[in-house]
C-alpha cells in the first residue's frame, strides 16, 4: 500500500512487518498451488490494520525489539479470509475484473471459486493452531484470537446470506443495507485491528473496544466509497470491475443507492424502484448524491479521528496515535482519488 510513515521507528517496524508478511504469503501461495491475479495482488489494508493494532499494544522502547513474525503470520490468516470473500463476492456480483485483472471465477469457473474460497477459509482457521499452538501460549490468548477469527467468518457469511435474501424493497432499505455492509465489510476490518492488539499480549478492554469501533467506522467509510464509484467515476469502475457495475442490476446491495432512495421525493422513489443502473446515475446527479455522501463521510471521518486521539487517555502512546492517524488519513486520500475523474 503506497503510504509513508513519518516516525522512523514505526517506518522500520512496518518495513520488517511487510517483509515477514510477504514471505509468509509466498509460502501460502506455494501451499495452495495457485497464483491467480486476485491471490497475488491486493492492497493489504487488513494486514496493515492488524499491524497497527499490534503496535498499539507496545511501549515505544519495544518497537524496534520485535521481529513481527507472529503478527505477520496472524495477518496472513486475516488476508486469507478476505481473499476467500473476494472470490465469492466477485462471482455473485458478476464482476469480470478486479483492479483491471480477471476475477477468479472468470478465469477458472464459479464452481472452482466456491471450492477454492472454502479451502482458503479452512486454511485461515488451521493456521491459528500452527501460529498459536495451545500448548505453547496462554489459553486466553489462543481463545481470544480463535474467537475473533471465527466471529469474522460468521459475520461475513451471515452478511452474505442476508444480501442474497434481499427483497426488492430491501435493496432500498438503508438500515438493512448498512447492517449487511457492517457484517460483510466492517467486521473484518474491526476484528483485524482488534486481533493485532490482542496478539500484543497486554490488551485492555477500553482500548480494545475503541479500536474495534474505529475499524468498523473505517469499513463503513471504504464500503460507501466503493459503492459510489459507479456514480462518481464510472470510467474507473468499468476498468476496475470489467464493466460498469451498479450492483442493484444483479440484486446486490449498494449503500449509495439506498442513500439516494432516502434523499428522493415520493415520485422519484417510485422511479428508483424500477430503474436500472444508468437511469439511477441520472437521478443521482440530480440529487448531487456524491457530494451529499462525501459530506456524510466527513462526519464519519471526524468521529474516527476523535476516537483515535481518545486512545491517548488509556495508555496508548502519542507516537502511535499520531502515526495511526497519519496512516488512516493517507489511506482515505487514496480511496477518495478513486472517485476522481
Amino acid at each position: 500500500m503506497p503510504y509513508t510513515i513519518s516516525n522512523l521507528d514505526f517506518a522500520k517496524a512496518r518495513e520488517q512487518f511487510a517483509h515477514e508478511f510477504e514471505a509468509e504469503w509466498e509460502r501460502v501461495l506455494n501451499q495452495v498451488g495457485c497464483r491467480q491475479a486476485q491471490l497475488v495482488g491486493g492492497n493489504r489494508l487488513r494486514p496493515e490494520i492488524s499491524f497497527w493494532g499490534y503496535l498499539a499494544s507496545l511501549d515505544s522502547n519495544q518497537i524496534l525489539k520485535n521481529n513481527y513474525v507472529r503478527i505477520a503470520q496472524i495477518a496472513v490468516s486475516i488476508e486469507l479470509l478476505h481473499k476467500a470473500s473476494l472470490l465469492l463476492d466477485d462471482w455473485l456480483d458478476s464482476d469480470l475484473a478486479r483492479h483491471g485483472m480477471p476475477t477468479f471465477h472468470a478465469e477458472y469457473s464459479p464452481q472452482m471459486a466456491v471450492v477454492f474460497g472454502l479451502h482458503l477459509v479452512g486454511l485461515s482457521v488451521r493456521r491459528i493452531n500452527d501460529v498459536l499452538p495451545p500448548e505453547q501460549v496462554s489459553l486466553t490468548l489462543y481463545h481470544s484470537c480463535m474467537n475473533s477469527l471465527l466471529d469474522t467468518i460468521y459475520s461475513m457469511s451471515q452478511g452474505a446470506l442476508k444480501e442474497m435474501r434481499l427483497t426488492k424493497e430491501g435493496l432500498h432499505d438503508l438500515g438493512q443495507i448498512r447492517n449487511i455492509a457492517k457484517l460483510e465489510t466492517s467486521e473484518i476490518i474491526g476484528n483485524s485491528i482488534q486481533l493485532g492488539y490482542i496478539i500484543g499480549g497486554t490488551p485492555t478492554e477500553q482500548v480494545s473496544v475503541i479500536l474495534k469501533h474505529i475499524g468498523n467506522q473505517c469499513g463503513y467509510l471504504f464500503q460507501t466509497m466503493n459503492d459510489m464509484e459507479a456514480f462518481g467515476n464510472s470510467g474507473k469502475n468499468a476498468v476496475h470491475k470489467g464493466n460498469i457495475n451498479y450492483d442493484i442490476d444483479c440484486s446486490r446491495k449498494n449503500l449509495a443507492i439506498a442513500i439516494l432512495y432516502e434523499l428522493a421525493n415520493k415520485k422519484d422513489r417510485q422511479l428508483i424502484k424500477t430503474s436500472s443502473g444508468p437511469e439511477l446515475a441520472a437521478i443521482a446527479r440530480r440529487y448531487k448524491l456524491v457530494d451529499f455522501i462525501m459530506r456524510d463521510l466527513e462526519n464519519v471521518y471526524s468521529k474516527m479521528k476523535s476516537d483515535i486521539f481518545s486512545l491517548a487517555k488509556y495508555g496508548v502512546s502519542d507516537e502511535w496515535v499520531n502515526g495511526f492517524y497519519e496512516f488512516i488519513n493517507q489511506v482515505r486520500d487514496i480511496a477518495v482519488k478513486r472517485l476522481s475523474r
